[in-house]
């Protein structure tokens, strides 16, 4: 670029090594506390900074051929495209889905930021733009319309002075001025307070992005307030390096109205000097007397001018001085404003989150009595909408009583093994998961990794866990099991705002859990009469079958019974005597 410079080779920019976001980037943190670290136009300014970059590499590379509506239209590509890979570089950076960023959102200058979010954005720009003192450059471009009409009243060298009052207008910082003159400040950051809201794997980068953007903005304020070259920057300490703080010294040069003061002070002495020196060489000039006679009425009007124009200067002074106090108080206020109105957009996403996790949550236990699916089901929508990386739940064996490992989302194949093989004793008080069970509401665990129980090291250490979330799963005051959230995948903060949620997902699990059972034990005692019902049947059918043998065999009897009755009375046995005469007969004709 030619106004700072060349710009680096893309492919020279050392890629940046940030990947995710450990804290929220904006709304409230896991703490409950307001971000307000930073103004939107901080953003603002470094995505700006960052498409002015692809645009003058695509003048620089396009065709020589293209013309004027070619070019146009190249350029406003090239810029759209790399806010498009800003804007997907930084959602992939942060984890928790309710905190995607859209490009007009990123572009609203209204909107408040962590400290860690500025600097991915940062960080992502500089990679993107090829500019390898990006972070300077940006800060060049990060001061507002509205602070250089509050600051052009007072002059250089008090706005230098005031600078902790104008910062921040923009950032939450310990800004200090050591000293200030005519042509030069020295002027402090201590950032030990801001570091601490900046998760410690981030905090050198975050320091380092900040010193260097603190320096290009100081630095622009005669150029940008005052329309006068930038200052000199020299660095004389910094917190990267350990110091305590980070100092620069900057310097510029005299403006030239006071330049234009100097040379009319030095020609009016010339004046008096040569006046003088006429005046020794020829006394007698008739020209002293009217010089002399005119010189009691000069001063005396100089004196009465300089003291009007400057009461008249005063005045205005104070006028310009008291609209900067109300145009810097309607700021103040139009800010705050903007501010509580992007928190209860942020919490309306957040409440709109837990509606549909406890939705779909209702949905999928009310689709299905299957206790696994019904466990499934549920920590799937506590992982994608609330935020949270990975959730198990252990449930109580009706029989034996141990707390077992049933189910996880988020784990590997071999961690959602160890879990599923995981028993407890209900009365293990070292275990934290007992703990849980055994807890009337959400307990926090920190730390586990280092617990005095051996189990629960191994435990830790096996599955990656350091710090989760617990809340017991109660229904009709019987203990079912336990649910169990952490962000071990990226190490975020728990945010400790949706343990009561946690608490009202556990009620809903531990009841669809109980009905699941109460049904398998249902089913179970209907598939039991089933089968006593078959089996009675098969019983009364071979009843049947031996009745209906029996009869056969009574009948054959009493048939018997009845022919010998007959063959044994008088009248057979005359009968027969009877055929057998007849039988004779025949037999011998």
């Amino acid at each position: 670029m030619t106004e700072n410079g060349p710009v680096a080779n893309e492919d020279t920019i050392e890629k940046s090594q940030l990947t995710t976001l450990l804290a929220r980037p904006f709304g409230i943190d896991e703490q409950g506390r307001a971000i307000d670290h930073g103004s939107g136009k901080l953003i603002l300014g470094a995505v700006e900074w960052m498409q002015e970059c692809v645009a003058q590499r695509a003048v620089e590379s396009a065709p020589s051929d293209i013309g004027p509506d070619g070019l146009t239209t190249l350029v406003a590509h090239a810029r759209d495209e790399a806010l498009a890979s800003l804007v997907d570089k930084l959602n992939a950076a942060i984890a928790d889905p309710r905190y995607r960023v859209s490009a007009t959102y990123i572009l609203n200058q209204r909107n408040l930021y962590s400290y860690e979010f500025r600097l991915f954005v940062a960080d992502y720009c500089r990679e993107l733009s090829g500019d390898a003192d990006f972070f300077r450059h940006a800060g060049e471009r990060s001061i507002s319309r509205a602070v250089s009409l509050l600051g052009r009243p007072l002059g250089l060298q008090r706005t230098y002075a005031v600078l902790p009052r104008f910062a921040a207008k923009f950032v939450k910082s310990d800004i200090r001025v050591v000293e200030t003159t005519a042509t030069s400040a020295i002027i402090e950051w201590h950032g030990q307070e801001q570091f601490q809201l900046v998760p410690e794997a981030h905090r050198l980068a975050y320091i380092r992005y900040a010193c260097e953007t603190y320096q290009g903005a100081f630095g622009a304020i005669p150029r940008t307030v005052f329309g006068l070259p930038p200052a000199d920057i020299r660095e004389l300490r910094c917190q990267a390096d350990g110091a305590d703080c980070c100092e620069w010294q900057f310097t510029w040069r005299p403006n030239a109205s006071s330049r234009s003061r100097g040379l009319f002070a030095l020609g009016v002495g010339g004046s008096a000097v040569l006046a003088t020196a006429a005046l020794m060489v020829s006394p007698a000039v008739p020209a002293v007397v009217v010089l002399g006679a005119a010189v009691p009425f000069g001063a005396a009007w100089h004196l009465h001018r300089t003291r009007t124009v400057t009461a008249e200067r005063n005045t205005f002074e104070r006028q310009l001085l008291d609209e900067r106090d109300l145009a810097e108080a309607e700021y103040d206020e139009g800010e705050a404003a903007n501010a509580n109105l992007q928190r209860a957009n942020v919490e309306l996403v957040e409440r709109l989150a837990e509606l549909t996790a406890l939705h779909q949550s209702a949905l999928a236990l009310s689709s299905t009595l299957e206790v696994e699916e019904v466990l499934k089901a549920s920590l799937n929508a506590i992982v994608g909408q609330l935020g949270y990386e990975r959730a198990l739940v252990m449930l109580a064996n009706e029989e034996s009583g141990l707390l077992e490992g049933r189910a996880a989302v988020g784990v590997t194949p071999q961690m959602e093994g160890l879990i599923r093989d995981l028993q407890l004793q209900p009365n293990d008080a070292g275990s934290p998961l007992v703990a849980a069970f055994l807890a009337d509401g959400p307990t926090r665990f920190d730390d586990i990794h280092e617990s005095a129980d051996p189990a629960t090291r191994d435990f830790a250490l096996a599955v990656g866990a350091r710090s989760f979330v617990a809340a017991p799963l109660i229904t009709k005051g019987k203990r079912v099991g336990v649910l169990a959230v952490d962000n071990a995948l990226t190490g975020r903060s728990l945010d400790s705002r949706s343990d009561a949620l946690l608490v009202t997902l556990g009620h809903q699990i531990a009841a669809a859990v109980e009905s699941a059972r109460l049904h398998a034990r249902v089913e179970a005692q209907n598939r039991a009469l089933e089968e006593r019902v078959i089996a009675r049947t098969a019983e009364l059918e071979q009843a049947k079958r031996e009745v209906r043998e029996l009869r056969i065999e009574i009948d054959g009897a009493r048939q018997a019974q009845q022919v010998a009755d007959i063959v044994g009375t008088e009248y057979f046995q005359s009968l027969r005597s009877q055929a057998r005469d007849l039988r004779k007969i025949v037999a011998n004709r």
